[in-house]
């Protein structure tokens, strides 16, 4: 039965085009012309919502999400983990990467050597170089100051500890006799008088033990 009904073809009904796609993902750019309006950019994030969130799932969200899905306002680049870690929008997993990098990065900070780049020439240490670093790696401040807490904790028990091993060795190192000024005078005290240089007694008059005289014999043969 002839009719003159023409079906709608939908070629690209669900593609995206590079434009588009990079537009969802970080957001629009003059140079791009992906989308006619804000109506259209919408559609097409429904669409590819799913696939797009599963390849993103890296500790940070799509443009897209932000400006359709997302119920807090986008901080910016450099706080957006931080940001969504606060407000339990990340899974269990990508949680558990951020606490396994931010542990990473703090210790990093804590070496002696530490030092911090801000561009050519520019190198922090000390402090700065810590607090530098940790606002690049974006760990909040409330972990910061938890694990400077839990740092002084350690040392200050390590040094305890060190401490309380040197006294028990001290306690199990026996005491010599016989050593010391104090015991140095004991033998001097106690010393035989013969000990003195005979030189030393004729100064003082006194010969207190008996020289060993050879006998002299009365005449000579």
């Amino acid at each position: 039965m002839p009719t003159n009904r023409h079906p709608i073809r939908h070629p690209h009904r669900g593609r995206l085009n590079h434009a588009q796609d990079m537009t969802l993902q970080y957001g629009p750019d003059p140079s791009w012309d992906a989308f006619r309006d804000a109506a259209e950019q919408r559609n097409a994030w429904i669409r590819n919502r799913d696939r797009l969130l599963a390849w993103y799932r890296h500790r940070r969200r799509p443009a897209a999400w932000w400006q359709f899905e997302a119920p807090i306002r986008y901080p910016g680049y450099d706080k957006e983990q931080s940001t969504l870690y606060a407000a339990g929008l990340l899974t269990a997993e990508e949680c558990a990467e951020l606490d396994d990098f931010w542990r990473k990065e703090f210790e990093r900070a804590q070496q002696p050597d530490f030092f911090h780049c801000e561009g050519p020439g520019q190198f922090l240490k000390g402090e700065p170089a810590k607090r530098a670093h940790y606002q690049w790696a974006d760990i909040p401040r409330a972990l910061v100051k938890q694990g400077t807490a839990q740092r002084r904790r350690r040392t200050s028990a390590g040094l305890r500890l060190r401490a309380r091993r040197s006294r028990r060795s001290e306690e199990k190192i026996p005491r010599r006799r016989g050593t010391g000024a104090r015991t140095n005078e004991t033998n001097r005290r106690t010393a035989h008088p013969c000990a003195t240089p005979l030189s030393a007694q004729a100064q003082r008059g006194r010969f207190p033990c008996r020289p060993f005289a050879s006998p002299i014999p009365s005449s000579m043969p």
